[in-house]
């Protein structure tokens, strides 16, 4: 995934496993340069992880004018040998340039430190806090490079950290499901900074705005015209008429026996029995005597009783 520095997800791909029956190498590298593909000559920056890295990438991504950084495994390919571990005291680093203006910095911090970079100065440092074991704060020698990629590297977990507060939560057995209410959060998250960055100018208030009152707004907005068309519930089974004096309000009966046109019903020649599953009978059934058949009418589509005690198939069908 490619997200920008406020978290917006520009652009992502689903892994789907090899392709063909050849051995993929550098698979990393490879979705680093598609994302890069359309920001070429635009001198954008781009962070990633020691997953992806590594110097041929930084090299090509130099030459399309494309200023990389990121963390790197020690033992990737053509980098060259760094001072021991025990070497390096805690603030001390390590670097080397190639000539193709690739920088490797090694900095050792509690752990040692490993980043790759093509466009920062590796001789530029700076001072960093660190709290020991007993409370106390100590100042620690940091390259920039190191703290350039703490203050930008955080950009896809921005994402993951408001997509997983709210997401949701639908388990199934069926793998496009996941894949489905993924991009359903993904959707809402873009919409909310967008949202956010739209309305900032305007409504600094909204700066502070959750993505939780943004979701509760969206689905209020979704539910707006089902709730409209439900229109109110009358309060009292009476109103007042013009006179001021209480007259009952009409009774809203409600059907839940299937309607079938006049028309179509008593054409006599076109209705047949059919056996489907048990259902209750339009005729006869009611809530407090239900009586349920396995057959209907082949026209209708209306479970009748056929019965020696019952004639609901032939009462339906009359005028």
């Amino acid at each position: 995934m490619k997200c920008a520095e406020s978290g917006y997800c520009l652009d992502f791909e689903i892994y789907t496993g090899k392709e063909g029956n050849t051995v993929q190498t550098d698979l990393g590298g490879k979705v680093v340069r598609q994302f890069c593909e359309n920001m070429k000559s635009k001198n954008h920056r781009v962070f990633f992880d020691n997953y992806f890295n590594s110097y041929s990438l930084q090299v090509d991504l130099r030459k399309d004018k494309i200023m990389a950084c990121g963390t790197v495994n020690a033992n990737r390919k053509n980098l060259p040998k760094l001072k021991e571990d025990s070497d390096l005291s805690r603030g001390r680093y390590d670097y080397r340039v190639s000539d193709s203006n690739v920088a490797i910095i090694k900095w050792k911090d509690k752990r040692s430190v490993f980043i790759l970079t093509n466009y920062i100065d590796p001789t530029k440092s700076g001072v960093v806090t660190r709290r020991e074991r007993n409370g106390d704060k100590t100042e620690v020698n940091c390259p920039e490079v190191v703290m350039v990629y703490n203050s930008c590297m955080n950009y896809v977990d921005k994402f993951d950290q408001l997509k997983s507060t709210y997401a949701i939560d639908r388990k199934s057995h069926k793998w496009w499901h996941r894949i489905f209410f993924h991009f359903l959060d993904c959707a809402v998250i873009n919409s909310f900074l967008v949202y956010k960055e739209l309305q900032k100018n305007h409504h600094p208030e909204l700066d502070k705005m959750e993505s939780k009152d943004f979701r509760r707004s969206v689905y209020q907005g979704i539910l707006a015209p089902a709730k409209a068309r439900q229109g109110k519930r009358p309060s009292s089974r009476h109103s007042l008429n013009s006179s001021g004096a209480s007259s009952p309000l009409p009774v809203l009966i409600k059907r839940n026996k299937p309607s079938v046109p006049i028309e179509l019903r008593t054409e006599s020649n076109m209705h047949q029995p059919e056996r489907t599953t048990s259902r209750r009978c339009a005729k006869c059934s009611t809530k407090n005597n239900p009586a349920r058949t396995v057959w209907q009418c082949s026209t209708c589509k209306v479970p009748l009783c056929i019965r020696k005690d019952k004639t609901c198939f032939l009462d339906f069908h009359k005028k």
